[in-house]
């Protein structure tokens, strides 16, 4: 993998899957392209209230990076500001996807998108997608995810562990505070690597 893009909206969810994207590059030496997607007027919800402004988003994008582009000392992680519908947005940013990861939690809701992501990937012939449990606390959480999927293999399952928060915190890689989790990395990039090329 030479590039990982990553849909940023600067909700919890997205940082989420933003801090699983990072660790997957650090595994992979990979790039990461952060996008975030300002709507058009013609696709705007009339009952939105509010969407960050140009300038907000280019000062979350200049902390976000200055945060973490020292995890990736050796690639480069870059932002970009598109306008259009979202899903068509970032399938024009990645232009070649080898594979799209949907990171779920363990609730209906997060399942419920990733069906949703399922469909519109689909209208855009993108067909190797898989998902990834995210603050997974135990093996009911896993079958919920695993019973729940829209159809998309489960790459694995990313433990709710403390010291994720712990070291993000204290701005350090959480990977140095958690063997648990540079495991779980590790075992999902090899399945990655190996669904992804079959």
């Amino acid at each position: 993998m030479s590039k990982i893009v990553v849909a940023i909206d600067f909700s919890d969810c997205s940082i989420n899957a933003f801090l699983h994207a990072l660790s997957i590059a650090q595994k992979c030496a990979s790039d990461m392209s952060l996008v975030w997607v300002k709507k058009s007027p013609e696709t705007k919800d009339k009952f939105e209230h509010s969407e960050y402004s140009s300038k907000e988003v280019i000062s979350q994008f200049e902390a976000l990076i200055g945060k973490y582009q020292p995890e990736l000392p050796a690639q480069k992680m870059t932002y970009k500001i598109r306008t259009g519908k979202v899903y068509r947005e970032i399938a024009a940013e990645a232009k070649e996807i080898n594979a799209m990861l949907i990171v779920v939690e363990p609730t209906a809701r997060s399942l419920g998108t990733a069906a949703q992501i399922k469909t519109l990937a689909g209208d855009l012939h993108l067909t190797r997608l898989f998902l990834v449990g995210s603050k997974v606390k135990d093996e009911a959480d896993q079958a919920f995810i695993a019973e729940r999927s829209p159809g998309l293999d489960v790459l694995g399952y990313v433990p709710d562990d403390p010291a994720v928060r712990e070291a993000d915190r204290k701005g350090l890689c959480a990977y140095d505070l958690s063997p648990t989790l540079a495991q779980t990395a590790r075992d999902i990039l090899t399945s990655l690597e190996t669904k992804a090329q079959g």
